[in-house]
């Protein structure tokens, strides 16, 4: 089983990587697939800048695997819901756990979801980790 798990550097994504490592655990023949993405840079300066740190989260985020096979991939999509999606079909992923700040329906409509998108691709099934607002 293949899970896909977006990391950025926020106790949300912490928090998600943590419930994949849980399943992946429980799953045994489960492996994670750790998501970095970002925008395209525009100097090639700002492209090294934005590279260490997406290997520097990927790593991190490995570090807290322990046991749990892990693969890392990078996406310079931009747009993070389409960064997801897009990756999640390519590496025909079975499941994405990804965090969600648990906000309000209007709330969410007034601000977008990444997650809401996410869901809507209909690419695999996600679970969603609730934390910030009115979550953890």
């Amino acid at each position: 089983m293949k899970i896909l798990v977006p990391i950025d550097n926020s106790k949300g994504s912490h928090t998600a990587l943590s419930a994949a490592k849980r399943l992946a655990k429980e799953l045994r023949s489960a492996h994670i697939i750790l998501l970095s993405v970002s925008e395209q840079p525009e100097t090639p300066e700002l492209a090294r800048e934005e590279e260490e740190t997406m290997q520097h989260l990927l790593r991190a985020a490995e570090a807290e695997l322990d046991g749990v096979p892990v693969r890392h991939r990078t996406s310079k999509a931009g747009d993070p819901a389409r960064g997801i999606a897009d990756a999640a079909r390519d590496e025909q992923a079975d499941l994405i756990v990804m965090a969600t700040h648990g906000r309000t329906p209007i709330s969410a409509l007034a601000r977008g979801s990444v997650a809401e998108d996410v869901v809507r691709s209909g690419v695999a099934p996600v679970t969603l980790v609730c934390w910030g607002e009115n979550g953890r």
